[in-house]
């Protein structure tokens, strides 16, 4: 059996770095967190090789593939007009609500795990908000997803979604 593990620095680079509002205990957890997880990943790969995904991101060797009971790993990282600005395994996305979102894969997604985050597909500081993931109604190889502002109100956001089954 082989574990991939992906590691997200960018998502969590900047409590790692820095305190804040003085919350010291969520720096100390998110160090150990990461230094957990880097370990995990060096004892866990099984001779794998990493594959490049450009923009100097690594994903394991085998993501998006299933073979033997394997796990596949799909991404999608979308824009808040819904076009998909890289992915793994998406076919098409679109924004057919305000804050509402579909992205569907090229596989039945239906048993697998969603995870999503407001997020942009460049190196600039994203928008906060909250995000809710769920199957799409209707079409098994789809995930819904709805972003909201701090407000609470639905508005279109960036996200990026992690799809692992």
């Amino acid at each position: 059996m082989k574990f991939f593990i992906v590691i997200e620095l960018v998502a969590c680079q900047g409590y790692v770095g820095e305190t804040r509002g003085g919350l010291h205990g969520e720096k100390v957890m998110m160090s150990r967190l990461l230094m957990i997880t880097a370990a995990l990943a060096l004892g866990a790969g099984g001779g794998a090789t990493a594959q490049n995904l450009g923009n100097g991101s690594v994903a394991p060797a085998g993501a998006g593939a299933v073979a033997n009971g394997g796990s596949a790993q799909l991404f999608a990282v979308i824009n808040s007009n819904g076009t998909i600005v890289r992915d793994k395994g998406a076919v098409s996305a679109s924004n057919p609500q305000t804050g509402g979102y579909e992205v569907i894969f090229a596989r039945n997604v239906r048993q697998c795990v969603y995870t999503v985050t407001i997020g942009i597909g460049d190196a600039n500081t994203p928008p906060a908000g909250l995000t809710s993931v769920a199957s799409r109604a209707g079409n098994v190889n789809g995930v819904w997803i709805q972003t909201y502002n701090t407000d609470g109100l639905r508005s279109d956001l960036p996200f990026h979604l992690w799809v692992n089954c």
